[in-house]
Parts: structure tokens; C-alpha cells; sequence
């Protein structure tokens, strides 16, 4: 008998090992920087900037054409309406327009809306996807804060 609990309490220090290992790596994880972090951190200052300067309460629009002269005011390349393919099994299929696509790195989406949904940032995900590009920024002017998310595609094709 001696010997079975010999071998739970060495079962017992594995799981412990484990569980104190797993914890050790979600926090190297949480340690590192995040992809493109200077670039999103100053997309998100310039939104900061016109949110403060315009408040809530206009189209869109408005608040597109003045992220976009904010960011291009930090000298970031910003392209509006950016086009972007949608290819099936190597087809194109369709294509979408990116609100913002600033330094050929980040997609920005914009939405003047009393509250992000589900269907906003999967509107993310899908433009990350089929464009391959690996980070997004939804970000929305429709209430005096800022509301915003920022999105990646994993290239191995996972989400978060």
C-alpha cells in the first residue's frame, strides 16, 4: 500500500510542476509585446485625439476623414476605402473596403454606433483573414468614450 501512495503523491508533484509551469508561461505570454503594439498605440492616441476634439454624434464618415488627416498629421501612410480582395480556393470572389489602412500593416474599422456587436468585430476578423494581414483596430465614435477592440489573426489561421 505503501508503494500506491508513493506513486499518488508523485502524480500529485507532476500536476504540480505542470499546473506552476503553465502559470509561469501565461505570464512570459502576457509579457511579451503585442504585434505592431507602437503602431495600434498611436492609431488608438489619434482616435483618443478626435473623440475628444469632435465628441459623439456625427456620421461615420466624419469621424474617418478626420482619423485619417490625424494620422496622416503623426506621418502615418493612411489609405481610405482601402480595397481588398475576398478569394475562395484561390478565386476571387469579392471584395471589401477597409475604413482605414494605415502603414500597410493595420486595419481599421470604423462604426458610429451606440455599442459594439459580435457581428462588428467578426467584420474584423473576416477582413484580417482574407487579407492576411494580422491586426485589427475597431474602433467607435458613437458615444463620448471611445469604444475599441483590437483584433489579430494568428497566421496559422486561429483568432482572438
Amino acid at each position: 500500500m505503501d508503494g500506491q501512495d508513493g506513486q499518488d503523491r508523485d502524480v500529485e508533484s507532476a500536476g504540480e510542476v505542470l499546473s506552476s509551469f503553465e502559470a509561469s508561461l501565461d505570464l512570459a505570454k502576457s509579457c511579451l509585446p503585442m504585434k505592431h503594439e507602437i503602431l495600434t498605440r498611436s492609431i488608438l492616441s489619434s482616435a483618443f485625439e478626435v473623440i475628444h476634439e469632435l465628441g459623439s454624434g456625427f456620421l461615420e464618415s466624419v469621424y474617418q476623414n478626420a482619423l485619417a488627416l490625424a494620422l496622416a498629421q503623426n506621418g502615418h501612410k493612411v489609405e481610405s476605402e482601402k480595397p481588398l480582395q475576398v478569394r475562395f480556393r484561390g478565386v476571387r470572389v469579392g471584395e471589401f473596403f477597409a475604413d482605414l489602412l494605415v502603414d500597410d500593416t493595420v486595419v481599421v474599422e470604423l462604426k458610429a454606433a451606440k455599442a459594439l456587436a459580435p457581428e462588428h468585430q467578426a467584420q474584423v476578423i473576416n477582413y484580417l483573414n482574407s487579407s492576411g494581414l494580422e491586426v485589427g483596430l475597431l474602433l467607435n465614435f458613437g458615444n463620448p468614450r471611445l469604444e475599441y477592440r483590437r483584433l489579430t489573426r494568428d497566421p496559422n489561421g486561429t483568432d482572438n
